[in-house]
């Protein structure tokens, strides 16, 4: 199933983008009993962004979570701000 979602992803499905996303999110990762892949903010922040810039929700929020947060890496306080603003 991992490997159909990831080829998905890849292809540019939007939905299976903000599904990576979350599964590579360091805040959502151990929601996953059984998940595939590492916790990366850097990668999941690549999988959700088109899928926030299109709109969906959930995508937007993981990228408001980890822009926001200092403490996984990827601060960007504008561009977590805009994202938040849009989630909300």
């Amino acid at each position: 199933a991992f490997e159909k979602l990831r080829s998905a992803a890849e292809a540019g499905d939007v939905s299976a983008r903000s599904f990576m996303g979350a599964l590579y999110n360091p805040e959502w990762a151990a929601v996953y009993a059984k998940n595939p892949v590492k916790p990366d903010a850097a990668k999941a922040l690549t999988y959700y962004r088109k899928p926030a810039d299109l709109g969906f929700p959930g995508a937007q929020r993981g990228m408001t979570e980890l822009l926001l947060n200092p403490a996984r890496g990827q601060h960007d306080l504008e561009r977590g701000c805009r994202y938040g603003l849009a989630f909300q």
